[in-house]
Parts: C-alpha cells; sequence; structure tokens
C-alpha cells in the first residue's frame, strides 16, 4: 500500500533457496526468498536487461524502479521483488518466474522460484474466530463488506459494532500518517505460532512491542522507520521494510512430535 509518497512493504518469509547456473560467459547464482524476493548475483559487471510481463527488456541500472541493484567484490547483485508493481515478475501455477538477458537481449535465461506452502484453508476457515477474539478492522462499524475483504479482514453482518474484524492469518496494512499495522494470529500456520515469541528486527524499544494481545491474536503498530526498519530508495520511490520471526509450537504426542518448521518469519 503507498505510504509517505513511497512503498510500505512488510516481508514474511519462511526459508531461502540457493542455485547457480552458467548464462553465456557468466556464472550466475539464482537466491529464492520464499515469497519475498529473487536475488540474482553475476560475476563482474555485465549488461543485465530485465524482461516485463507486458512490454519488452528493459536495462536494468540503479534508477530501475521496483528493483534493487547493487554491486560488491566484483559481483553484479539484483533483486526482484514478487510483490512489485512494475511488472517484472509473472506467476506460472506454484511458481515465481523472472526472465533476464545477459550482455544482449537475445541472450535470454528464465529464473523460477517456487511459491511457498502456506496453511491453507477456506474463507470459513479463515474467518472462524470466537467472538472474544474479534479485533476489529477498519475502524468504523459503517465499513462496507468490499473495504473489509480488500484490507485481507473478515465482514459479518449480523453484527452492528464491529462487523469487520481481523482473519486466522498475517494481515499488514500501512496508514497514510507513516505507521505499519500488523495483525498475527497463531492460527496461520500449522502447528499454530506461539505468539509469545513475535519478534521484529528490533524489539529493543517499548514502542515495538505489540498494542494488542488476545490468546490467539496480537496486534503491533508502530511507525515504517521504527523496531529495526530498512529504506531502500530507487526510481523516485522509498521503500521501508521490516521481518517479524516467530517459533512454530511443538506438540508432542504417543507418536512424537508433530511440527513442520521450528521458525516462521
Amino acid at each position: 500500500m503507498a505510504c509517505l509518497n513511497g512503498w510500505c512493504l512488510f516481508w514474511l518469509v519462511v526459508f531461502a533457496s540457493v542455485a547457480q547456473f552458467v548464462l553465456g560467459d557468466v556464472r550466475v547464482t539464482k537466491k529464492c526468498d520464499a515469497d519475498n524476493t529473487m536475488t540474482l548475483s553475476f560475476d563482474g559487471s555485465p549488461i543485465v536487461f530485465l524482461q516485463k510481463t507486458r512490454g519488452g527488456l528493459v536495462k536494468v541500472t540503479k534508477d530501475l524502479p521496483g528493483v534493487v541493484l547493487g554491486g560488491q567484490f566484483g559481483r553484479i547483485t539484483l533483486t526482484v521483488p514478487f510483490t512489485s508493481s512494475y511488472a517484472h515478475v509473472s506467476e506460472e501455477g506454484s511458481q515465481y518466474v523472472v526472465t533476464i538477458a545477459i550482455g544482449s537481449r537475445t541472450n535470454l535465461k528464465t529464473f523460477r522460484c517456487p511459491k511457498p506452502a502456506r496453511r491453507s484453508g477456506s474463507v470459513a476457515e479463515r474467518c472462524a474466530v470466537a467472538a472474544s477474539e474479534k479485533l476489529p478492522c477498519g475502524g468504523s462499524s459503517s465499513i462496507t463488506q468490499a473495504d473489509c475483504e480488500a484490507n485481507n479482514c473478515c465482514y459479518d453482518s449480523s453484527s452492528s459494532t464491529s462487523p469487520c474484524y481481523y482473519a486466522n492469518d498475517v494481515t499488514v496494512q500501512c496508514t497514510l500518517d507513516g505507521q505499519f499495522v500488523v495483525v498475527v494470529s497463531e492460527n496461520v500456520t500449522l502447528p499454530p505460532l506461539n505468539l509469545g515469541s513475535l519478534q521484529l528486527v528490533d524489539s529493543s524499544s517499548p514502542s515495538c512491542s505489540p498494542v494488542t494481545s488476545l490468546s490467539s491474536f496480537v496486534m503491533y503498530q508502530f511507525p515504517v522507520g521504527a523496531c529495526g526498519s530498512t529504506v531502500q530508495l530507487a526510481g523516485g520511490n522509498v521503500t521501508y521494510q521490516n521481518t517479524m520471526s516467530a517459533a512454530i509450537t511443538v506438540r508432542t504426542g504417543p507418536e512424537g512430535s508433530i511440527t513442520r518448521d521450528s521458525v516462521y518469519k
């Protein structure tokens, strides 16, 4: 969402995978950062073009909006966010797809990153929140169902006071006055998250602690530049980024422990 004339992003990632390829005479290293970004790094300083999903190839420079270009130790690094609005990434089934050309526009190579497997669930499951656990979303009892659902929240027409409430999910919003609002449900994963273990990049300040805590939900609200957030400038756009991590509860029974990953980010 737009925020402070720029972009307000909050990465929620699991793990990263790395692979190497050779494109012409250039060795390319690909890193998939879950559902956040694809990072491609190249030996030397080749000219790199990026295929847009609508249109042709564009030369990658530090001023190209929607991507981050860096370089050190004789390598160029290109980072492409999957959530960018600049149409550099396409989706094919369960994969994100990025196409580049190195050296010349005809030296094309397509790179793919898998979409992470998140907890699957119907609308009914996402919105199955106990009355005592419903956190109002939208700030007004007059919010429409369309606006409520556009914010990734749930709508209950039978409620006259708080018809819009947060789902069993991770909901990230950016306010016009430059605040992150992050609401996390323990039921976003199976087994559930340990909400008491949630941490931002920098949780040392009291303002980086939850503003609301329920048994199955927590809500954070903090300035986009606080709590360890980073800022990137590219093509006249400003991107604020932070990362939250939490432990996943391990359930132990007669057949052993049940878990998928020990950490969720």
